[in-house]
């Protein structure tokens, strides 16, 4: 899903995981989300068995983030516009 991508050089860069664990980062690129909108700067974890998002990046690139019990909805803070949203497959209770 990368649009753009980059191997990293640097053979010390790693993320850390809530149980102290840690990922190597392997590339960084940008992803698309949708046909007209994208995020940069994504680490490639080749460790990571999913696609993580994080809300808190688009937050700081002007998005908002509703999340319900059903799903979520991200939005463009500016005008309100839809950009994607999706239902949760499996509920947590």
């Amino acid at each position: 899903m990368f649009t753009s991508y980059s191997p990293t050089t640097n053979s010390s860069g790693n993320i850390v995981f809530a149980d102290n664990s840690k990922g190597g980062v392997v590339g960084l690129g940008k992803v698309a989300i949708t046909l007209n909108h994208s995020i940069s700067n994504v680490l490639h974890v080749d460790s990571l068995k999913f696609n993580l998002l994080s809300v808190s990046q688009l937050c700081e690139m002007g998005y908002n983030c509703l999340f319900t019990d059903v799903g979520v909805e991200v939005s463009k803070r500016e005008d309100s516009s839809i950009v994607f949203t999706r239902k949760l497959k499996n509920k947590l209770y």
